[in-house]
């Protein structure tokens, strides 16, 4: 968090983070990176693969079904 906010606008954003980051100790590189991957890998296109034809695949992203359960996962 900027150690230019006031109390208020610090208890602000504090207040929109999830219980498992603390605006004091903020995440660190190793974790900031690899939040980043879930999050970028649970949005992005996937192939399912069936046995019924695998010409028919399609990528389709999890972007919309994801967004159902972000807070859940976020929160947890």
């Amino acid at each position: 968090m900027r150690l230019q906010l006031g109390a208020k606008q610090s208890k602000l954003v504090a207040g929109t983070l999830p219980p498992w980051i603390s605006p004091s100790q903020p995440l660190g590189i190793a974790d900031s990176r690899a939040l980043r991957r879930v999050l970028t890998h649970s949005l992005s296109k996937v192939s399912r693969h069936t046995a019924i034809a695998a010409e028919t695949q399609k990528a389709e992203s999890l972007a919309k079904p994801f967004v159902k359960y972000v807070e859940h996962v976020l929160l947890a």
